[in-house]
């Protein structure tokens, strides 16, 4: 038995080692193999991305998290724009917060 199963190893180990590899499962992209990872990582897995995407000029930086918090921005803003434009009582806290924003953005209070 030992005869026959070290020669039927040794077939396989030859047949698997003989192959092609296959395309990896993964393919990484945007990564700048002019520099060396060593040197500077965030630039080496970034690089195509960071010179390839404009910042707008209303935000100081780009990145997922703005994209996420895009929507919530937007309500906020919905909300907050709400309160400072509507009369609200004397003392409320609708008043003092369009009152903060009022005097935050240069308008004198009602």
């Amino acid at each position: 038995m030992k005869h026959i199963l070290f020669p039927f190893i040794l077939l396989l180990v030859l047949v698997a080692c003989s192959e092609t590899p296959e395309k990896p499962i993964i393919e990484i992209t945007g990564i700048d193999n002019t520099i060396k990872p060593g040197d500077n990582f965030f630039r080496y897995v970034n690089a195509e991305w960071y010179d390839s995407i404009p910042i707008p000029t209303t935000q100081a930086g780009v990145g997922a998290y703005m994209f996420m918090n895009y929507p919530q921005r937007i309500k906020l803003q919905g909300i907050l724009d709400s309160i400072f434009h509507s009369q609200n009582p004397d003392g409320s806290i609708e008043q003092k917060v369009g009152d903060f924003l009022r005097i935050g953005n240069g308008y004198p209070n009602h």
